[in-house]
C-alpha cells in the first residue's frame, strides 16, 4: 500500500450553524425559498460529480428553511477553477459549498499561479468517503503480475500534471519504479472512462474504489478493467481473488 487514501472533500464557503432549534428562527427564515448551491470543480460523471448529487438529494431537509438544492458543475485545470470560483465569486452568505479534488488544497503552497486563492480561509465541514484510491488496466495492457508494472510501459489517462489521476501516477513511477506514460488533457474520470473504451489509453490511477463499483461497474463485471493496485493508509477489500491487489 502506498501513500494516502483519496478522500472526497466537501468545502464551505463561510461558517454558517445548520443544526438549530425549531422554534422562531433566523437562519430557517434566511433559507426559506432561497437556491443552496453545491459547486462540484469535476466533470458531470466523475465520483465528486456522484457524491454531490447525492447529497444533494437530502441536505436541503437538513437545513432550516429547507432552501432547495441544485448541483453546479465547474470543471478545469484539475480543480483550480472551482476553488478560485469559491474563493473570489461566489457568495459568502453560507448558500454555498464545494467539493473538489485534494490537489486543490496545496497548489497554492506549490506556487501553482492559476490558484488564486488562500485554501486555510476555506472552512472544511466534511468527508463523504474514507476510502482506497485505485489505479485500474484495461486488458490491452497486457499486465498479469505486479513486477510488469515496473517493467512494461503503460498509458494512462488523467486530466492535468496538477491533477490527481496524473500526480498518483506521477508518484508511483517516482516511488515503486512503474512505467506509467500519461496522457493528459481529458476533462475528469469520465473522459477517461471513454478513452479507455476507444483504447486510446489503458487504463487510470488516482481513482476511488467506491467510483469503480458504483460508475464503472458495468466495465468492472464486463472484464473491461481490473484493479491492479491501491493507495490507501490502511488495506481495503476490492477483489480477494486477484493476486494484482495491493
Amino acid at each position: 500500500m502506498i501513500g494516502n487514501s483519496l478522500r472526497v472533500w466537501v468545502l464551505a464557503a463561510l461558517l454558517a450553524a445548520v443544526s438549530v432549534p425549531a422554534a422562531a428562527d433566523p437562519v430557517a427564515d434566511f433559507y426559506a425559498g432561497r437556491t443552496f448551491t453545491i459547486l462540484v470543480g469535476q466533470e458531470p460523471g466523475t465520483g465528486y460529480d456522484i457524491y454531490g448529487r447525492l447529497l444533494a438529494r437530502y441536505l436541503g431537509r437538513h437545513i432550516p428553511g429547507n432552501p432547495s438544492v441544485v448541483v453546479q458543475n465547474m470543471p478545469g485545470a484539475s480543480g483550480i477553477n472551482a476553488g478560485n470560483w469559491l474563493y473570489g465569486i461566489a457568495a459568502k452568505d453560507g448558500t454555498v459549498i464545494a467539493t473538489f479534488t485534494p490537489n486543490v488544497i496545496v497548489e497554492p503552497l506549490l506556487g501553482n499561479p492559476s490558484a488564486k486563492y488562500d485554501a486555510e480561509r476555506f472552512n472544511w465541514i466534511g468527508n463523504m468517503e474514507d476510502g482506497a484510491s485505485v489505479c485500474v488496466l484495461s486488458p490491452s495492457a497486457g499486465v498479469s503480475g505486479f513486477e510488469e508494472l515496473r517493467s512494461k510501459e503503460v498509458v494512462l489517462g488523467a486530466t492535468g500534471p496538477t491533477g490527481p489521476l496524473s500526480q498518483a501516477a506521477r508518484s508511483l513511477n517516482a516511488i515503486i519504479g512503474t512505467k506509467f506514460k500519461i496522457i493528459h488533457g481529458y476533462k475528469g474520470s469520465a473522459s477517461v472512462k471513454h478513452a479507455i473504451q476507444k483504447g486510446e489509453v489503458q487504463g487510470l490511477c488516482g481513482i476511488t474504489w467506491s467510483t469503480i463499483k458504483s460508475f464503472w461497474k458495468d466495465d468492472l463485471d464486463a472484464g473491461l478493467i481490473k484493479p491492479v493496485l491501491q493507495t490507501s493508509a490502511k488495506r481495503h477489500l476490492i477483489t480477494p481473488s486477484s493476486p494484482l491487489v495491493f
